[in-house]
C-alpha cells in the first residue's frame, strides 16, 4: 500500500487562544467525537510548496505584488510517519506517509 502524505497547514493550538483574556481555552465541544479543528489538517498527494523562514523574510522586505503568491513557511517535516487519531479524522484512525507542518 502506497503511503499518503499528510500536511498540517495550521497548528491546532492556534485555534485555542481566548483573545479576550489571554487564557488558553478550547473552543471545541466535548460532545463532538468526530471533529478536528477546521483547517488544521489537509490530506494531500504531492509535496506542498513552501519556503524557509529566511526566504520569507527576504520576500517580505518589500511589499509584494500579491501576498497570496508567497508560499507558506515550512516549520517541520518528517518522512515515513504514522499518525494515529482518536477520535477518527475523516473516517480513519491511522495515516501513514510524510508530514509537513507549514504556516501561512
Amino acid at each position: 500500500m502506497k503511503s499518503q502524505p499528510v500536511a498540517a497547514p495550521t497548528p491546532v493550538a492556534a485555534d485555542r487562544t481566548n483573545t479576550e483574556n489571554g487564557d488558553e481555552t478550547s473552543s471545541e465541544s466535548d460532545d463532538s467525537e468526530d471533529e478536528v479543528a477546521v483547517g488544521a489538517l489537509e490530506s494531500i498527494s504531492v509535496k506542498p510548496k513552501f519556503i524557509s523562514v529566511e526566504e520569507h523574510a527576504a520576500l517580505t522586505t518589500t511589499t509584494p505584488a500579491s501576498w497570496s503568491d508567497i508560499p507558506p513557511i515550512l516549520r517541520f517535516s518528517e518522512e515515513a510517519v504514522k499518525i494515529e487519531f482518536d477520535p477518527a479524522y475523516q473516517g480513519k484512525v491511522e495515516y501513514k506517509g510524510d508530514l509537513w507542518v507549514t504556516e501561512a
